[in-house]
């Protein structure tokens, strides 16, 4: 991109905040902004972190008594993140969404935990997504 035209980000009582561009600070920089176009001058601007969104650990199965508390943690570097988590009953035939939103899935282990499967898909501010391996937790 080398320019925006004018009146392109004019919009009377517009509630943009955020820009997300995929170029360096430097890229943007260097783009003609046409008139009418405050708003966008107003607004945080957000640049390709210089680590794209990428896995930088697998997931481990997770053995131990009743009781104890089965975590996982999905490692990823980028700008952001967001988790989600998901489920499998050993008995499901699918895995389901589950509530947990955060880099970490900690649960307690209970007989009806015994057997199932975790992964997190991971998301950027971009909307790329990663996903972990499959993890299992087994009352040991």
């Amino acid at each position: 991109m080398t320019s925006i035209g004018d009146y392109a980000f004019f919009i009377e009582g517009s509630s943009l905040t955020d820009v997300y561009y995929g170029g360096s600070a430097e890229d943007w920089s260097e783009i003609e902004i046409g008139e009418w176009n405050d708003g966008l001058r107003a607004v945080d601007i957000h640049f390709l972190s210089s680590s794209p969104l990428a896995l930088t650990a697998e997931l481990e199965d997770y053995a131990g008594p009743l009781g104890s508390m089965a975590t996982f943690t999905a490692q990823a570097t980028g700008e952001g993140l967001t988790y989600q988590w998901w489920v499998k009953k050993p008995t499901a035939t699918k895995f389901s969404k589950s509530s947990i939103t955060s880099d970490t899935y900690s649960v307690e282990l209970t007989e009806a935990r015994n057997g199932n499967q975790v992964y997190c898909v991971v998301t950027d501010a971009w909307g790329n997504t990663v996903q972990t391996n499959t993890a299992t937790m087994t009352v040991d």
